[in-house]
């Protein structure tokens, strides 16, 4: 019962961490005008958590979303 609840307080405080860096992506996507044109510092450092570099052909960024995608 012990592990149980705090497997459950674990998956709260990750949802309520994810929702708080969603909050703030958004935040910083609303100070944007308009589309995105170009490549922006802000607005990458804003969206990319990290990356890994497992090889020469398999980089993976890992976005502050959760999201990972290889490159």
């Amino acid at each position: 019962m012990a592990q149980e609840l705090a497997a459950l307080d674990e998956a709260v405080r990750d949802r309520q961490y994810r929702r708080t860096k969603t909050e703030l992506f958004i935040k910083e996507l609303e100070k944007l005008d308009g589309l995105v044109m170009g490549f922006s510092e802000e607005l990458w450092y804003s969206l990319v958590d990290h990356a890994t570099v497992y090889g020469k052909d398999d980089v993976r960024f890992m976005f502050k979303n959760g999201m990972e995608i290889k490159a």
